[in-house]
């Protein structure tokens, strides 16, 4: 995806239009013909629109966040976390979706179960 399909995906994603946005960044209307027709951005546009969403400029960029692997290692609580992770990153986009709806399944088990439990006890 590009810088402009980005943009667009995180205004949609919070319910704002871009063109309103252009101006309160003080950005010309124009910027986005040149974006479609794949002018770079530039450094400051990239750091207005990241503290505007609050996302990387890798973010805007790749549509991906980096994070490093020291970085990844801080946030993960164990081990398994870090295995579990590493993992996930290394297999191909259809082998996550498989294994993002078996884990999307244990989580809803998981969930009822301790709903019915809390509806049980109280």
């Amino acid at each position: 995806m590009s810088f402009l399909d980005n943009v667009l995906q995180l205004c949609e994603q919070r319910g704002e239009k871009l063109t309103p946005l252009m101006k309160q960044l003080e950005l010309s209307p124009g910027n986005v013909q040149r974006w479609r027709d794949g002018a770079t951005v530039n450094s400051k546009i990239l750091m207005d629109f990241s503290n505007h969403f609050g996302v990387s400029v890798d973010f805007l960029l790749n549509g991906k966040e980096y994070v490093s692997p020291d970085n990844y290692k801080k946030q993960c609580s164990s081990p398994e976390e870090i295995e579990l992770l590493a993992m996930f990153r290394s297999i191909p986009d259809y082998a996550k979706e498989i294994v993002l709806g078996s884990l999307r399944a244990a989580y809803d088990a998981e969930m009822r179960r301790q709903e019915e439990e809390k509806r049980l006890l109280g």
